[in-house]
């Protein structure tokens, strides 16, 4: 696909947009009492199936122990699990996810309309996930996507509680052992 100054543009401000929403969920982890950085670590690359230079970056929010949350929004409403509005649930465009240095501890999705957050863990999830090529109609291309059952999504709640303990957790062997994280 050619090079699109249109899309390209439009693109970029979505992902301006995410980084309300990473913020967002980065604070309510500090506010859970689970340290929360979020990096913005700027790249540009040709992304041919798209025709645009994304600007991208590699880590939405990092947890101790190297931990990564990516942060995805959603514009239709859902104010719970239950209710999400797609099954399955879109994980990533297979480019984005494979180009990945970093495979993500878990994807938390925020509504825009309510802030309502669901997660779901990477590693319990993507023996189930497929793979289909869709088009995205907002942005008028279609792509290779990876998806998971809406069945796998867990509470807000939930996955606070078991973070929590899995970075302390994960912090304290460390501080004992003197090994490095993840």
């Amino acid at each position: 696909m050619p090079y699109d100054p249109e899309l390209d543009r439009y693109i970029k401000q979505q992902v301006d947009v995410g980084y309300v929403y990473e913020e967002h969920v980065g604070n309510c982890l500090i506010d859970a009492g689970i340290p929360a950085e979020f990096k913005y670590e700027g790249h540009h690359r040709w992304r041919p199936e798209t025709g645009t230079v994304m600007t991208g970056k590699q880590k939405d929010i990092v947890l101790p122990g190297g931990f990564v949350v990516e942060v995805k929004s959603i514009r239709y409403r859902f104010t719970c699990k239950d209710d999400f509005p797609f099954d399955p649930v879109m994980v990533d465009t297979a480019y984005g996810y494979d180009a990945k240095q970093f495979e993500p501890l878990a994807y938390v999705n925020v509504c825009q309309k309510t802030m309502v957050k669901v997660a779901f863990w990477v590693a319990e999830t993507k023996p189930l996930w497929t793979k289909e090529r869709k088009m995205d109609n907002q942005r008028g291309y279609e792509s290779t996507w990876y998806f998971t059952p809406r069945d796998t999504l867990v509470s807000w709640e939930d996955f606070v509680a078991r973070l929590y303990d899995l970075v302390w957790i994960d912090y304290a062997r460390r501080s004992f052992t003197q090994e490095p994280g993840p």
